[in-house]
């Protein structure tokens, strides 16, 4: 099994609270078999980040109206279920690898760990920062690149529903160009 997963979390800092987990679970031919979108309360000794807030729209009312009639644990890091599916995962799939895997608890190693935004700046470098220099793509950059509408996406934009959704279209994209065109935009892109 493969999983593509996207999260809002209460900030920056490893140690925050994931507040929403969204994942898509694939077979061995990434094939869509199932999907978990779930929502988590601020640890106890945890206050609100405004910035986070303001991000994702989250509050405690929100993730409570969410979570009503849910029988999950309260928190990210006791949700074993989840925690088990990451663990299970042959892949992890999402567009910025780094900053979410600092937030799963457990070893990685031996997992493979596909970053849709490193894997499209290496492939085509379709973004650019603010000095003309070629950056990772945001998620928008790519849906971009590959001409997904985000309208299309059966979820509000900046949620981790729609990130995870995005990430599913954008790596499935990828995987479908041949190894030989990768290779040979991978070439390109090195020698520019």
């Amino acid at each position: 099994m493969k999983i593509v997963i996207n999260f809002s979390t209460n900030g920056i800092p490893h140690d925050r609270s994931v507040l929403e987990f969204s994942a898509i679970l694939l077979n061995d031919n990434n094939e869509k078999i199932g999907a978990v979108d779930r929502y988590y309360y601020l640890s106890p000794e945890e206050d609100w980040d405004s910035d986070a807030q303001k991000k994702h729209h989250l509050n405690a009312r929100k993730i409570y109206k969410f979570r009503r009639g849910t029988m999950y644990p309260r928190l990210f890091v006791l949700d074993t279920y989840i925690l088990g599916l990451l663990k299970e995962a042959k892949e992890i799939v999402a567009h910025n690898m780094e900053f979410f895997k600092k937030f799963i608890p457990g070893e990685l190693k031996g997992k493979n760990l596909f970053c849709t935004m490193e894997e499209e700046f290496l492939i085509n470098g379709i973004a650019y920062g603010v000095n003309g220099e070629k950056k990772a793509p945001s998620l928008d950059e790519a849906l971009a690149h590959y001409k997904i509408e985000p309208s299309s996406l059966p979820c509000e934009r900046g949620e981790a529903p729609f990130d995870v959704r995005a990430t599913f279209e954008i790596y499935k994209k990828i995987k479908s160009t041949s190894l030989r065109e990768r290779d040979a935009m991978s070439a390109l892109f090195e020698s520019a």
